[in-house]
């Protein structure tokens, strides 16, 4: 039987936010599905598949006070 786990984040912090959801992907059991709800502050954040070139307006995000951070 799958259990269903339904959690969120208050944080509006783009770091925390990950690092949670990072968290609790390493600690997934295997009979788990987990929805993770949560909203970031001013974040654009890419996927690892994902072409930030051909899908983001990055002098737009420059302008309006963005920075560009690679994360691994």
């Amino acid at each position: 039987m799958t259990r269903l786990c339904l959690t969120g984040s208050d944080s509006l912090n783009v770091y925390r936010n990950q690092a949670i959801e990072r968290w609790l992907l390493d600690h997934l059991e295997e009979d788990m599905v987990i929805l993770y709800l949560w909203r970031n502050d001013h974040a654009v954040v890419i996927g690892r598949n994902q072409d930030a070139y051909a899908e983001c307006d990055l002098e737009r995000l420059e302008k309006d006070g963005g920075r560009r951070r690679r994360l691994s």
